[in-house]
């Protein structure tokens, strides 16, 4: 592999592989310590823990859920065995040196333009660390940490705010005088799916710049096919009020309270022999609690009135049409609102912009032959190599399982098998991928070479195995490892 381009949640692992190669660590060290590391790392609790200690530090003063959760991954999960993060330069000055990787391209999306914001590994300085329009200076790029390219990278909208760039990021010191001269205002970086969520176009990108084409290019995508993308919420009869009948409750209720304020401070003030400790429970609090629920209904009377009213236009709605209205159907005409428009935001844009960019890829000539995809949302379909047997039902349960798991950045406690079943769903969906590719070479007429037919053979055995025992590869993959880090171990102390 010679070109890696990731977005999102695939960031976390393109970035962790990168720095396994910097640390000459073999794929099944790697596998064995990320595998491990995303198993035991509460990360979720680490963030919330991290936001409320006070201690994030950055240009902009702000502490959030998204700055909090950057500097976690500074410390748990993108650092060296000593605990300091890493830096990009880190990967740039050493990655092509001692691997078969020479580029790497962490994507975010910017939301000045739209366009997509780009963290490259690459000792190309022409290659820009951001995109057209916004741009880093290329020695500054590399002293930024690898837990905030990934915080941007998969700063997934509605789960977190946005990391602004270069003041959420963190600098030693200020930000560099470098950096604010080119990119003049701030910059809000979100989850690089917004723009691209396979990381494709910043793929077709570098297969124009570089020297040598990339030969073959596997193409991995969780996206779930769901349908319907957006479900209407059953219609209930709750809270049958109008908000006219509510209005009049609040004004008696809010009547009824001076009322009260005024009684209890009269009374406190004109008892005589006022013991202070007797009155302060039964008068002085009763009044005060009155008077404090009186100031919040006239607060939200005027809000209503001033931020809702004042700029609906006249003649288009006065209150007495409001005032019509059930409770009941202000709160679904709102749930609808908010839903939609998640949904929009979510499911039906970003499966737009995928649809194009994969139209983009599928359809240029140049990728036909050298191009393989694993979707998690096709694992079920048939595969295309007449020698191999259809799905099991013991790994399609392990599939179903794989491709319900949501987004998040903890595990469930009722589902122990969702590590498992994902990286199952991940062997399976390539193996699948591979079978199929070699296939329509084959159906194409194209001869294979006999190291392809060995590896077809060598495919075809690991459909059988995981259809017979799903995670049969997972635990001997797993076994192996631990036998290599044994050995490195041994060797290390001899």
């Amino acid at each position: 592999m010679s070109l890696l381009s990731s977005v999102s949640g695939g960031t976390f692992t393109a970035v962790k592989y990168a720095i396994s190669l910097v640390e000459e660590l073999s794929f099944s060290e790697f596998f064995d310590e990320y595998y491990r590391l995303l198993r035991d790392t509460p990360l979720l609790a680490l963030t919330t823990d991290m936001l409320s200690s006070g201690k994030l530090q950055r240009p902009s003063g702000r502490a959030t859920l998204i700055i909090a959760a950057s500097e976690c991954y500074s410390q748990h999960l993108f650092c060296d065995p000593k605990g300091k993060p890493y830096l990009l330069g880190d990967l740039t000055g050493e990655l092509s040196k001692k691997s078969h990787l020479k580029e790497a391209i962490f994507n975010a999306t910017e939301f000045q333009s739209g366009l997509s914001f780009r963290f490259p590994v690459t000792q190309n300085k022409k290659v820009r660390n951001g995109n057209g329009l916004v741009s880093i200076p290329y020695e500054e790029a590399q002293k930024l940490r690898l837990g905030d390219i990934v915080a941007a990278s998969s700063c997934f909208p509605g789960g977190f705010e946005p990391l602004v760039f270069p003041q959420d990021f963190h600098w030693d010191g200020s930000v560099p005088q470098a950096v604010s001269n080119r990119v003049g205002t701030d910059i809000a970086l979100m989850d690089g799916g917004v723009f691209d969520n396979q990381g494709i176009q910043s793929l077709m990108d570098a297969d124009k710049r570089l020297a040598d084409d990339l030969d073959f290019i596997i193409l991995a995508d969780v996206a779930q096919d769901r349908v319907p993308l957006y479900e209407i919420s059953k219609t209930t009869q709750r809270w049958n009020f109008t908000l006219g009948q509510v209005h009049t409750a609040a004004f008696f209720l809010f009547g009824a309270c001076l009322m009260t304020f005024a009684l209890m401070a009269r009374a406190l003030f004109t008892t005589p022999d006022l013991n202070w400790f007797h009155h302060l429970f039964e008068q002085l609090l009763p009044a005060l609690l009155a008077l404090v629920t009186a100031s919040v209904l006239w607060q939200v009377r005027s809000l209503f009135r001033n931020e809702v009213l004042a700029k609906i236009p006249k003649a288009a709605v006065t209150w007495d049409d409001f005032a019509s209205l059930r409770i009941s159907q202000v709160l679904e005409m709102n749930e609808l609102r908010l839903t939609s428009l998640m949904s929009l935001s979510s499911d039906v844009f970003m499966k737009n912009m995928r649809r194009l960019i994969y139209e983009k890829f599928f359809g240029a000539a140049e990728f036909k032959t050298r191009r393989v995809s694993c979707l998690i949302s096709k694992l079920l379909r048939p595969c295309d190599d007449p020698l191999v047997a259809p799905v099991s039902a013991q790994l399609k349960k392990v599939l179903v399982s794989a491709e319900a798991v949501p987004t998040r950045l903890w595990w469930e406690s009722e589902s122990p098998h969702q590590q498992k079943d994902l990286v199952v769903a991940g062997q399976f969906s390539l193996c699948r991928g591979l079978l199929n590719y070699y296939q329509r070479l084959q159906e194409q007429e194209r001869v294979l070479s006999p190291e392809v037919e060995v590896l077809r053979n060598c495919l075809r055995k690991d459909w059988q195995i995981l259809c017979d025992t799903p995670y049969q590869l997972l635990e001997t993959h797993s076994a192996a490892s631990s036998s290599e880090s044994q050995r490195r171990v041994s060797s290390a102390h001899s």
